[in-house]
């Protein structure tokens, strides 16, 4: 199977960067929820991790929300 996806240059040139760049959002996006799950995890300060658990299930929320996987 082949996609090709098709751009107007310049005129689309923040899409097309959008979709270069898709994987690197997508990592950046796994490194925000990790250091979350750290903090979360073995934070000293019981505000802290319950501040980095909300912040973290938001995070999560809008990835799902639009039927997007983190984590494979």
């Amino acid at each position: 199977m082949r996609g090709i996806l098709t751009f107007r240059l310049p005129q689309e040139m923040e899409e097309f960067d959008d979709a270069r760049n898709g994987s690197l959002w997508h990592v950046v996006c796994q490194e925000i929820d990790n250091h979350l799950r750290d903090i979360t995890k073995y934070a000293n300060q019981p505000e802290a991790r319950a501040m980095a658990d909300e912040i973290r299930a938001e995070l999560l929320g809008m990835i799902e929300s639009r039927n997007l996987a983190l984590w494979d």
